[in-house]
């Protein structure tokens, strides 16, 4: 072969090579960028998943056992001053 055509073969080989090098940057940047969104996107959804129970329990749940622990102490208070009123049906039976 002539040298000036390995030169215009090494020319047109080496230009193809920039090419898919150019081309493989552009979808290794692609990739790169995707599995960052991936990744954000993944504990965010995690986040989510684990953290909205909590959430839920101390803001919607926590206030009505808060409010149901409050009645029940009023019902057990309720039921202590009857047993006070057996006290005082003793003593006006025994008044008599």
């Amino acid at each position: 072969m002539h040298p000036e055509a390995e030169h215009a073969e090494m020319r047109q080989m080496l230009k193809r090579n920039t090419e898919l090098l150019e081309e493989n940057n552009r979808l290794l940047r692609k990739m790169h960028r995707n599995a960052i969104w991936g990744f954000w996107l993944r504990v965010l959804f995690y986040g989510i998943f684990l953290g909205l129970p909590f959430v839920m329990y101390f803001y919607i749940v926590a206030p009505y056992l808060a409010s149901m622990e409050s009645t029940y102490g009023s019902a057990l208070e309720q039921l202590e001053s009857l047993s006070n009123i057996d006290v005082i049906r003793q003593f006006v039976e025994s008044q008599r």
